[in-house]
């Protein structure tokens, strides 16, 4: 392994523009995600032992493009099981008026692909030529917002109320129960 990396260090350095080492990029990824540090990722590439941050925003907006591009990530994908994860965060709500608080909310979808689609031998990365802004990573994904409305009514009047015998009916358990009932008074 110590060889192997040396190697690619000496290749990345003797051809930065034509050769992405797949050590160093490996390694460049995991501390990205480990720390997020940028200082430590450019330190790291000055030294010859890591590609630089801006390849590893790169590769990471590449992922998402091929992703994005070459899949069905929704709910009705037939070869996996996606699940839906969401939450919310609310800044400066003590205040009398609700003026100047954020209340925002992030969603994000987790596919498990059950017949090995993004294998290592299945999913191709395409390698973007340029970094993207934000903009237009972001672009055409996510939920479409649409907005509740009632018809006619507000607030308390759509609440109805149902008589307090209704909910008073004797509850019918099956035979079973009934027998558990009786072991257990045993």
């Amino acid at each position: 392994m110590k060889q192997l990396t040396i190697a690619q260090c000496i290749l990345q350095a003797a051809r930065p523009r034509t050769v992405i080492a797949p050590l160093l990029l490996g390694l460049g990824v995991q501390f990205d995600h480990g720390y997020g540090s940028k200082f430590l990722l450019r330190q790291l590439s000055r030294l010859g032992l890591s590609v630089s941050y801006d390849e590893v925003e790169r590769y990471r907006q590449s992922v998402l493009a091929s992703k994005c591009r070459g899949s069905d990530t929704g709910p009705s994908a037939p070869s996996g099981a996606t699940q839906w994860v969401a939450d919310n965060v609310d800044h400066n709500i003590c205040t009398l008026d609700g003026r100047g608080s954020f209340h925002g909310m992030g969603i994000i979808s987790a596919t498990v692909h059950l017949d090995g689609e993004f294998g290592s031998s299945h999913f191709k990365i395409e390698r973007l030529q340029r970094r993207l802004f934000a903009s237009q990573v972001c672009a055409d994904r996510g939920i479409p917002i649409r907005r509740y409305t009632l018809a006619g009514k507000k607030g308390l009047s759509v609440v109805t109320m149902t008589d307090v015998r209704h909910l008073q009916r004797p509850i019918c358990l099956p035979q079973i129960m009934q027998l558990n009932v009786v072991w257990h008074l045993s």
